[in-house]
């Protein structure tokens, strides 16, 4: 009797055990392969920075230096079938400022505004590029 518990125990174990085997080996395999037209394709379409007028930057009353406002406004583009969060890395003269993530919907086109400042009161080269993709 004893060998017969066991005998059905093992049986059991091997009817639950192999089907989530399987099953775990088939999601796999089917974010192999539908993972690559899942991810979101995103990519700047147009880009536009103005400068603000430059202000003095003050610590009690003593003038420590200047910063200038600048706004970017920028097109996004995703033609992937999923929505994407997308980090805009901006830089002045090749070199970063600052970043941020936007939220781009699937199988649009979307206008953003950003602004930053940058140290100084001199007009600085403006860009910015997408530093990382992912899905939303």
């Amino acid at each position: 009797m004893k060998q017969l518990s066991v005998k059905i125990a093992i049986t059991l174990s091997i009817a639950l055990v192999v089907p989530l085997v399987l099953y775990s080996a088939s999601q796999s395999l089917l974010n192999m392969v539908a993972e690559p037209f899942l991810e979101p394709h995103v990519q700047i379409i147009s880009q536009n920075f103005v400068e603000g007028q430059s202000q003095p930057e003050y610590f009690l009353w003593i003038k420590k230096g200047e910063h200038r406002p600048v706004f970017a406004d920028f097109s996004l583009s995703n033609d992937s079938v999923s929505a994407g969060r997308v980090t805009i890395v901006f830089t002045a003269d090749g070199k970063e400022v600052t970043r941020h993530d936007f939220f781009i919907g699937a199988g649009q086109t979307e206008k953003k505004t950003y602004q930053f400042s940058v140290n100084g009161s001199e007009s600085h080269q403006y860009s910015l590029y997408i530093d990382d993709v992912s899905r939303a």
